[in-house]
């Protein structure tokens, strides 16, 4: 059901009319959105690009008010939460694939320090 709804919120957003967006930010949407940013992908995913759409809505709606918006529903938290996984990932991987060919590179041990 979830999965079902976050497709249906994106084709929302992603729609050929900018009123879709609008109408999901008057219907206290961006909660939803930022609660989906703790999901699994690709409900995740979803939910940042749909994010991205509203905050780069052409409206006469200011950025900062969507922003203040997002602050309110703790978006921050949960999108440092999401990239700190992808970039540990990502940093997994490259360690797997360097270990494999002997060569390892020194870009990779300093974003480990950086991350402990």
């Amino acid at each position: 059901v979830v999965q079902n709804a976050t497709l249906v919120l994106h084709s929302l957003c992603w729609g050929a009319e900018p009123r879709h967006v609008q109408t999901i930010v008057a219907c206290q949407g961006i909660p939803v959105l930022v609660d989906l940013l703790s999901s699994d992908p690709p409900l995740n995913h979803l939910a940042v690009e749909c994010l991205w759409r509203i905050i780069n809505l052409p409206s006469p709606t200011p950025k900062s008010d969507f922003c203040r918006l997002l602050a309110r529903s703790k978006a921050a938290g949960k999108l440092v939460e999401l990239l700190d996984g992808a970039f540990a990932e990502y940093r997994r991987s490259m360690k797997s694939k360097q270990e494999g060919t002997g060569w390892f590179d020194v870009s990779v041990q300093h974003a480990d320090k950086v991350a402990s």
